[in-house]
């Protein structure tokens, strides 16, 4: 009987030896399988930002290019010359000598021409440039207008989201359909 007490306590203890391994070798696998698991999250969300820096890169690198182009379109136009990408309205003078504009819509006195152009920063935005110019020695101009402007087709979902945007705020404006 004694030896069979022994054959127990010898069996139960490789039997506890053995779970207790098992449980540290699947405690192992855990932690190497939660690392993994979050070496994928850290590579993934590092990658989503150097996507969005890469995109914020391109939309400076354009706006910057777009906005020295208009540079360029403005001083060709304070130089009396006509670049294809503008449309420019020539004053007319009156009978008592005023100089008159009509350009879109809009009329201005005094000035030698109004220009408007565009130039593009990428495929949904453009700076939109509205100048007036005199044509005299100090080649005198004003801007009325230089702007970002979006020239993206706007989608239905963009409307339900201002509509929705517009309750939040306790707008009465539901005229975006």
């Amino acid at each position: 009987m004694e030896q069979n007490t022994e054959e127990i306590k010898k069996i139960s203890g490789t039997k506890l030896a053995n779970a207790a391994l098992t449980v540290a070798f699947s405690v192992v696998i855990l932690f190497a399988v939660g690392a993994i698991v979050y070496g994928f999250m850290v590579m993934s969300g590092a990658r989503k930002e150097t996507d969005k820096k890469d995109r914020s890169t391109d939309t400076m690198t354009g706006y910057y290019a777009a906005d020295l182009e208009a540079e360029e379109i403005l001083a060709d136009l304070r130089n009396g010359l006509t670049p294809v990408s503008a449309t420019i309205y020539k004053a007319e003078e009156s009978k008592g000598g005023v100089k008159r504009i009509l350009a879109d819509g809009v009329g201005y006195t005094d000035w030698d021409a109004y220009a408007t152009y565009h130039c593009n920063i990428d495929k949904e935005h453009v700076i939109r440039v509205e100048v007036l110019l005199r044509f005299n020695k100090k080649k005198e101009y004003q801007i009325l207008k230089w702007s970002k402007e979006y020239t993206g087709e706007w989608k239905k979902e963009d409307g339900e989201k201002m509509k929705t945007m517009n309750k939040l705020e306790g707008s009465s404006n539901d005229s975006i359909k």
